[in-house]
């Protein structure tokens, strides 16, 4: 992906640093690796053999990932780009920037903070930094939407992968088309089967108006991630 993206409550929770340090790597993390590549190919044998009629790239991607980056050792220097929604301000912001700041460097990769505008007021002494601090339409509004669209335009992004939970999500499905890939990924033991119904009742249960296919789903260890498009 070109990017990651991440909404106002994961910013302002998880702080994550969306940045990918292989170069740290030392062999406990390649025996995990591998562990993961044998469950990978145990579960999903016909996919892992990259048969043509494989339609998730994502998923496919991640087969391709564990079998020819990580068994071989050919760790790669590729960064996404960073993009954080703020909603209300949280006490370490600060740190958390200079955190962001910090990884540029290393990685020469760039980071963003969209900043709605109802909540600008935090951050009011980070405003003047136009480079990486940009204000934005609230995302319950419509033109939030543009702005992103726009936005990732401009700054040549093609391809964007968006981590968001319910909340942010529910602002986002409208504008998903159909061939967008949606992905879930759950603890096994919340889901009885992997039944279309089953996701929605867990997943949907007071959004009537949101309708999925299940395309396909991938077992690792006790999590499994489900392959989703629009109805």
């Amino acid at each position: 992906m070109d990017a990651v993206i991440v909404g106002p409550g994961t910013t302002a929770i998880d702080q994550p640093n969306l940045s990918f340090d292989f170069d740290s790597f030392d062999l406990k993390y390649l025996e995990v690796f591998s562990r993961y590549k044998k469950l990978l190919l145990k579960q999903t044998k016909f996919f892992y053999e990259l048969d043509k009629n494989f339609y998730d790239e994502f998923l496919r991607g991640m087969l391709i990932f564990y079998r020819e980056i990580v068994l071989s050792t050919k760790f790669f220097n590729y960064q996404p780009v960073r993009i954080f929604i703020l909603g209300r301000y949280f006490k370490n912001f600060k740190n958390f920037y200079k955190k962001q700041m910090e990884i540029t460097k290393r990685t020469q990769q760039k980071f963003f903070f969209l900043v709605q505008n109802k909540y600008k007021q935090f951050y009011q002494d980070f405003l003047e930094m136009k480079d990486t601090i940009i204000e934005c339409p609230d995302i319950q509004k419509k033109q939030f939407f543009s702005f992103l669209n726009e936005f990732l335009v401009q700054q040549n992004i093609q391809k964007v992968l968006i981590e968001t939970g319910a909340r942010f999500f529910y602002q986002i499905y409208p504008y998903l088309e159909k061939e967008d890939p949606i992905y879930l990924i759950q603890k096994q033991n919340i889901f009885l089967s992997y039944q279309k119904e089953i996701i929605k009742k867990y997943l949907f249960w007071d959004q009537s108006e949101y309708h999925f296919v299940l395309k396909d789903s991938i077992l690792l260890e006790d999590f499994i991630i489900y392959s989703l498009r629009k109805a």
